[in-house]
């Protein structure tokens, strides 16, 4: 259980930057 939590950590870090540079693009083309 505890492996699982450690890689569904891994697994959101990685969503999480995969998502980021697109917002951050979304917001310089907003401004």
């Amino acid at each position: 259980a505890y492996i699982e939590k450690e890689d569904s950590k891994k697994l959101k870090q990685k969503q999480r930057e995969r998502m980021q540079p697109k917002m951050g693009k979304m917001d310089i083309d907003y401004q």
